[in-house]
């Protein structure tokens, strides 16, 4: 893990302005006893702690972040997830754990509640009170194929004019947020084109 870090700093030196140094390590259940998810990585113990220290050692100069996925609200369906980061996040950082920013992936669906979007400033406002950025890294907004997550459907080339209502408006919403929280610091869309996840899960 720390000669891929090492290698991977080498290679791109002080270009990036922020690194994804752990990605998608908390479990995915409701447990708040289970945070991090098994995998090759957690057999490392502290493993998430080790590689910030590696990436920090190797550049001191970019922005590290952790960045994973239903955890932008602190309300809502997710909220648990959420905790369970931001509690991660504010542990690791009490022990000296060099992380900058937080990555919010924001793979949603059109049917994404006015609950959940009401607790996504809450969300950048507690890290902001730890020192911690924000990035919304991967933001999409899907329109389900079956109408699973939500009332509408949209055919995978054709959406109605009220799903393309809902995803606009949700886009603006969540732009505005960014904007308004002195923490979030980017907003960057997912993929080249909607079209492409409309009705794909992340």
């Amino acid at each position: 893990m720390v000669e891929y870090i090492n290698q991977t700093m080498a290679a791109v030196g002080d270009y990036p302005i922020a690194w994804d140094v752990v990605n998608e390590a908390v479990d995915n259940s409701n447990d708040p006893s289970k945070v991090i998810k098994v995998s090759a990585w957690s057999k490392i113990d502290d493993y998430v702690c080790k590689a910030f220290k590696a990436a920090r050692a190797a550049n001191p100069n970019t922005q590290l972040y952790y960045n994973d996925y239903k955890h932008a609200s602190m309300n809502g369906t997710y909220k648990a997830r959420s905790d369970k980061v931001f509690n991660l996040i504010k542990d690791l950082k009490a022990k000296g754990c060099p992380i900058d920013g937080v990555g919010f992936q924001n793979h949603i669906d059109i049917a994404y509640s006015d609950d959940d979007l009401a607790g996504v400033s809450g969300n950048m406002q507690r890290y902001a009170a730890i020192g911690v950025k924000v990035h919304i890294t991967e933001m999409d907004v899907r329109c389900n194929a079956t109408g699973a997550h939500g009332t509408e459907t949209c055919p995978y080339t054709t959406w109605p004019a009220s799903a393309l209502e809902k995803q606009g408006q949700l886009f603006n919403n969540f732009l505005k947020i960014c904007l308004e929280e002195p923490n979030c610091m980017s907003f960057e869309s997912w993929g080249f084109t909607d079209k492409y996840t409309s009705e794909k899960a992340p």
